[in-house]
């Protein structure tokens, strides 16, 4: 990968550079973001990645993906219209890691939406 992330704040100022929707640049100068953490995957595709909620200055949420694509060796800006809770990758073997880069801003609300995600995957 060209860089790595240390913080959320890494991730929205390499939006902030690379992202082609100047609506979305907007919303994220001004703070209007929510980090969602880390995910093993993000469909449609199969990269892990980075999801943030962002609060458009018209008042619409988009959710934008940063992915990792190791093979590419680079990262991918997406828009997804689902979080995919049941991919949600904020704990170190079960434990809820609060100021890892993959546990995102609510980690104990998220830790509940992935436990509901994988509860309903199963059964």
């Amino acid at each position: 990968m060209p860089e790595h992330f240390r913080s959320r704040t890494d991730m929205i100022m390499w939006l902030i550079k690379y992202c082609p929707r100047p609506s979305i640049v907007r919303a994220l100068e001004i703070g209007n973001v929510e980090f969602l953490g880390g995910f093993i995957k993000i469909p449609p595709s199969n990269l892990p990645g980075w999801i943030f909620r962002v609060k458009m200055l018209s008042g619409q949420t988009k959710n934008i993906c940063v992915l990792a694509n190791d093979i590419k060796r680079k990262y991918e800006i997406r828009i997804v219209k689902r979080i995919p809770w049941e991919y949600w990758h904020g704990m170190f073997h079960g434990i809820l890691m609060k100021d890892a880069l993959n546990s995102g801003d609510k980690p104990q609300e998220y830790r509940r939406l992935y436990d509901e995600a994988r509860q309903t995957s199963n059964g």
